[in-house]
């Protein structure tokens, strides 16, 4: 073909990348990472005397797709072929004068840079010589710290559940915690804490694409075992090309096809007939019922030989769980007024509030029964003896998911893959009636699209546009259901959306009455818009790229609108009375729309070079700068606090127009209400951070010149970006939402009117300080790997990161000693009840001896076994609060007083895991020569295993407070 008109080609195929990335920008675009869902080969040609060899082709080859690359060394000897996809190569190299070499059984990781030297001897070009090469187990490229769980280990290793994360916890420097992420809302994932790294700090990612839940920061998509290739978790140092999160960057890489055909069908069984009882079970019972399955399939092949291949996958999962609880609810007696039974338990019998005296035979005529108990009486099941109730219902869990991938290869110098997955989980939490039961719903979609062009052989771009959407969040089955209209139950919420039972409590009984108080729901969207370039010359391997992510979230609920009645007693001396009577103590709602519609994005660029200084030495240099714009609503109906003027304290709001605020809700906030722009403020109400700048240094050095042994270092710096759960709360606070609390201490209302009723006491609040600024982490680390052989790795390691500026909540207007007098003249606020404030004042530090022990897999055996000796220090563990620690201070004028051991050190942590394949059947070490069935039936099978041994947890001893 004429090279006039290949160039024209190449120039136009040029042209429509930079348009698709220029029109991607435009359009907009989670917190969006430019990962590397790929790897790199590289290496030195030399002749037997060590002399470097320029233009020597060297030919890249994948087994599986027949993908090939084709690249000269330079001048000083070194090819670098980025970009490639993971998998199994071939690599061989020719030159005039020399005999061909080829290396079978080269294995390339996702995110590995495999330095491959080659020696070429001297002879002709037409022999041949090939070899079964492994890339070293020694990094003498780059200076990160992370580690790729491979196929084998994913497939083999056994997983309670088959959640792969949990193979996440074999790196040195992870630490679990007691706990997990918000239940309410089924976020998928154990809580993954890496070098003294709060969990919401991680980054997940699926072929590149984020997969990180913007309400959280959990995982949004967990894919099924079966469906994963590998997938690499880096915990320091990583590059310029990372960045948003300080712990964990976790990339998952889906399986692809290839021109062979493959697949795999399952079914894992677990039930009671299989399980042993619990330590506390009841010997002379039967286990309860337990039924869990998981199956799938998935099938992976090509569709045009060496060009265009396909991989889908199917995963469902179905679980119930009997569950056996003891609940109170009135006996007999009680549902017709009868108290005989309170009095001969020696409590008291309710007296009349009309006349002060004790009802006639202790018995309160039905006529005087509140309609709200009435209503609420009909909802509630008979007791079985007394008072007591055995609720005897199932748990049940369902869950499916599918994968579907293609890749195709326009050329050698053009590959291109799409890949869409999808998630939808259903979960079911019975209740003490069906009508109180609550569903939740989660649906996940993610796609990723990704286009690899070789433009030269030192010039090549990927880009790479991500999606993903969350949608669903607790259902409750009194939804629609019109208690209010049946009951005459005043002022709680008349929306369809928002129907429903409220929570009532009567201190008589263990347990409340009604569905969850406030739920959330919401409907999410991430688009991610990526562009990476690597450029060789010379020395350097540089990379650099900008990624554009933009944020829809929409998080809703009901803000309290069905509210809660409380009764004590105090009103007839037994709160079962007060509740026939309808007299509570205490009424709770919530009046306003919490409904947000926030938008954000988030602009990334980087700059990295590997410089190889000497063939002992390579320098991993790196600039990353970041802005992640704060949450605005798309209504303008958000509110926070404005702290920075304590002697003119003051609410501010995006939209001051009083139409949009909670009805009724003016005469009650005892500050002013002013606009942003008043106030001086952007319309997301907190002043943003632009000084995001983030180096990176790293070095690897060979002190005797060749793999064996390598000493690696580096420092850093990485940004803790929040979570979109917190933006979310400004709109749960005045005048947007108000959270009426009314006293009924004299029985001047009824259950019907409590929430028409004046609201008293002080408005307590949420709000995020407009001077919230990002925090960061800095870190660093030293190392030394030593290959003992060539198939057993030794690494020792010192760990350390110091965060700062750190997402803390602290109490604004926390009431000073002593606690004899009256909180609210002891406020710094008088007119504000308690006030939580969200500002960056928090900090961590963390150091660790960290000892890794590696055998690739030989005879075999392969092994890693992983010891950490740390310790880790900070304010606060989590931001949501736990079994094991609490995310608010007890004195918020003494923060310096919470500082010591994270919830989650650990001083002490061994993880050690193995697969071993048993030495049974044809070729084996026996039944080697076997023929017949029993060698065909015991070849293959494999022993895994996961050994964990670690110390205590520290935990914090609290006492009560009146602040």
């Amino acid at each position: 073909m004429d090279t006039s008109i290949q160039r024209k080609k190449s120039l136009i195929r040029s042209g429509v990348s930079c348009m698709a990335v220029l029109l991607c920008l435009l359009l907009g675009g989670s917190i969006g990472q430019a990962q590397n869902i790929t790897g790199t080969i590289t290496g030195t040609v030399t002749d037997p005397n060590g002399e470097v060899l320029p233009e020597v082709q060297v030919t890249i080859q994948n087994v599986k797709t027949g993908l090939s690359r084709t690249i000269s060394t330079n001048a000083e000897g070194n090819y670098n072929a980025p970009l490639l996809p993971v998998g199994s190569y071939t690599i061989s190299a020719e030159r005039q004068g020399f005999k061909k070499k080829v290396l079978t059984g080269l294995v390339l990781q996702v995110d590995q840079t495999a330095r491959v030297n080659i020696t070429l001897e001297v002879g002709g070009i037409a022999e041949e010589i090939t070899i079964t090469e492994s890339a070293p187990l020694t990094d003498t490229v780059t200076s990160q710290v992370g580690e790729v769980i491979d196929n084998r280990r994913v497939q083999e290793l056994p997983l309670n559940g088959r959640q792969f994360l949990q193979l996440a916890f074999l790196n040195s420097g992870a630490s679990s915690t007691t706990g997990s992420f918000d239940s309410r809302l089924q976020l998928t994932g154990p809580r993954l804490i890496i070098n003294g790294q709060m969990e919401h700090y991680n980054n997940y990612t699926v072929d590149g694409t984020d997969a990180t839940d913007v309400f959280y920061h959990s995982l949004s998509i967990s894919p099924s075992v079966d469906a994963i290739q590998e997938f690499k978790v880096l915990t320091n140092n990583y590059s310029a090309e990372f960045g948003g999160f300080t712990g964990a960057q976790v990339n998952v890489s889906i399986k692809s096809g290839s021109n062979a055909f493959h697949g795999t069908a399952y079914e894992f069984l677990r039930n009671d007939q299989l399980d042993a009882k619990n330590f506390f079970d009841d010997p002379k019972k039967p286990i309860p019922p337990f039924r869990q399955n998981q199956f799938g399939a998935t099938m992976g092949g090509r569709i045009k030989r060496d060009r265009t291949f396909f991989f889908g996958g199917y995963e469902g999962f179905r679980k119930r769980k009997a569950l056996t609880r003891v609940a109170q609810v009135p006996s007999d007696r009680m549902r017709n007024g009868d108290f005989s039974e309170f009095v001969a338990q020696g409590q008291p019998a309710p007296n009349d509030p009309q006349t002060g005296q004790p009802f006639p035979g202790n018995i309160i005529p039905p006529d005087r029964f509140d309609p709200v108990a009435k209503g609420l009486l009909n909802l509630l099941p008979r007791a079985i003896s007394g008072t007591n109730f055995i609720l005897a219902r199932s748990e049940s869990v369902d869950d499916d998911q599918f994968h579907i991938r293609v890749d195709h290869q326009f050329t050698n110098h053009n590959n291109f893959f799409a890949r869409f997955s999808f998630d939808r989980l259903e979960f079911l939490e019975p209740a003490l009636v069906p009508i109180f039961d609550k569903a939740v719903t989660s649906n996940t979609r993610n796609a990723s699209i990704s286009d690899v062009h070789v433009f030269s052989p030192r010039l090549i771009n990927e880009f790479r546009f991500g999606f993903n959407r969350t949608t669903g969040g607790e259902e409750l089955a009194t939804k629609g259901f019109d208690f209010p209209g049946m009951t005459g139950l005043q002022g709680a919420t008349r929306d369809a959306a928002n129907l429903g039972v409220p929570l009532i409590t009567i201190s008589a009984f263990s347990n409340s009455y009604g569905p969850i108080q406030f739920y959330i729901n919401r409907r999410d969207n991430t688009f991610q818009y990526v562009d990476n370039m690597t450029y060789t010359r010379g020395q350097h391997n540089m990379k650099f790229g900008v990624s554009f992510s933009r944020y829809q979230f929409n998080p809703s609920g009901d803000g309290g609108g069905r509210g809660s009645l409380t009764y004590n007693g105090l009103l007839t001396k037994n709160s079962y009375g007060d509740f026939l009577l309808g007299l509570p103590f205490v009424g709770f709602i919530g009046v306003g729309d919490v409904t947000l519609h926030g938008r954000s994005y988030l602009l990334a660029g980087y700059l990295q070079d590997d410089w190889k200084v000497s063939p002992k030495l390579t320098l991993n240099l790196g600039v990353r700068y970041e802005y992640l714009a704060p949450v605005t609503d798309l209504d303008g109906l958000i509110s926070t606090f404005d702290p920075r003027d304590l002697s003119h304290p003051r609410f501010v709001v995006t939209n001051n127009d009083p139409r949009n605020f909670a009805p009724g809700i003016q005469g009650r906030i005892p500050l002013p209400v002013v606009s942003a722009a008043e106030a001086g403020l952007p319309s997301s109400l907190i002043i943003p951070t632009k000084r995001n700048w983030a180096p990176r240094f790293g070095f690897a050095y060979a002190p005797f010149g060749d793999d064996k042994t390598v000493i690696r270092g580096g420092y850093g710096i990485f940004y803790a970006f929040p979570s979109f759960n917190w933006p979310a709360q400004l709109k749960y606070i005045p005048p947007f939402l108000d959270l009426k609390l009314v006293i009924n201490a004299t029985g001047g209302f009824n259950a019907q009117n409590i929430f028409l009723a004046p609201a008293g006491g002080t408005i307590s609040a949420f709000a995020i300080s407009p001077l919230f600024r990002i925090g960061y982490s800095q870190q660093w680390f030293l190392n030394i790997q030593r290959a003992i052989t060539p198939n057993l790795l030794v690494e020792v390691a010192y760990i350390g990161n110091l965060g700062l500026k750190l997402m803390k909540i602290t109490s604004l207007n926390q009431a000073q000693p002593p606690a004899s007098s009256p909180q609210g003249p002891r406020r710094l606020i008088p007119q504000l009840g308690i006030f939580s404030w969200n500002e960056s004042r928090g900090s961590s530090n963390y150091h660790a001896m960290q000892v890794r022990i590696e055998k690739r897999t030989s005879h075999g055996l392969g092994f890693v076994a992983q010891y950490t000796y740390s310790k880790s220090l900070d304010y606060s563990s989590t931001l949501n609060g736990s079994t094991n620690d609490q995310s608010r201070p007890q004195n918020s004028r003494d923060i310096a007083a919470e500082y010591g051991l994270s919830s989650f050190d650990h001083h002490h942590r061994f993880v050690g895991n193995f697969v071993y394949m048993l030495p049974f059947g044809p070729g084996m070490r026996f039944l080697g020569s076997s023929k017949g069935f029993a060698g065909k039936f015991l070849q293959g099978w494999q022993v895994g295993g996961i050994i964990t041994v670690e110390d205590g947890l520290p935990f914090t001893i609290r006492d009560g407070v009146d602040r």
